[in-house]
């Protein structure tokens, strides 16, 4: 959602603060460099694309679910729903 929502100059610059990606199978002293962990419900050409700039070659994919054309989709098994309310009345309405 951060992608959506135009946040990709931030997520850049936070993953330029970070310490640099080892080459897979390479270790800094008994340092193996940083990790880092991406986690999303779908798996959108913009998340994929920046993944390919930030992580390593060798990073792991975890992949629950696809469709039959193999992409990945959101479970429409579940239903959100939106109440507006105040501060003094959430609790009354969760």
């Amino acid at each position: 959602r951060m992608l959506d929502m135009g946040f990709e100059p931030q997520i850049t610059k936070v993953f330029a603060a970070l310490p640099p990606v080892q080459p897979a199978g390479k270790k800094r002293g008994k340092t193996p460099g940083r990790q880092t962990l991406l986690f999303t419900a779908t798996w959108p050409k913009g998340v994929r694309k920046m993944a390919g700039k930030f992580l390593a070659e060798d990073a792991v994919q975890i992949i629950v679910g696809e469709n039959a054309e193999g992409e990945l989709e959101a479970n429409k098994a579940i239903k959100q729903r939106f109440i507006e309310s105040t501060d003094d009345e959430k609790d009354a309405k969760l």
